[in-house]
C-alpha cells in the first residue's frame, strides 16, 4: 500500500535540485502574499474617505495574510518544524 497522497506523488522521485526549486517557488509565493498585505493595507489607508473601497482593501490584506500563514504552516509540517515559534 502506498501512503503517499496523490497530490505529492510527482515530488516523490524528484532530485534535490528540483525539490529546492519547488521550495523556493513556494516561499517566493508566500513572500509575494506578504508584499500584497503591505500594499493593500497602505491602499486602505489611502482610501479612508471611501469606506467601501477601504474595507475591500482591508479584506484583501487579511486574505493574503491568511494565505501566507497557511503556506508557513504547510512548510512547517512538511519540514518537521511544526510548532516552532519563529515562522520560516
Amino acid at each position: 500500500m502506498n501512503d503517499t497522497p496523490p497530490r505529492v506523488t510527482p515530488l516523490v522521485g524528484a532530485d534535490l535540485v528540483a525539490l529546492r526549486r519547488f521550495a523556493d517557488a513556494v516561499l517566493d509565493t508566500r513572500d509575494g502574499y506578504r508584499d500584497n498585505v503591505k500594499l493593500y493595507t497602505e491602499r486602505a489607508d489611502e482610501l479612508a474617505a471611501d469606506p467601501i473601497r477601504a474595507a475591500l482593501c482591508r479584506g484583501q490584506a487579511m486574505a493574503f495574510e491568511e494565505a501566507a500563514g497557511h503556506i508557513d504552516d504547510a512548510v512547517g509540517i512538511a519540514t518537521g518544524r511544526w510548532g516552532q515559534e519563529r515562522r520560516i
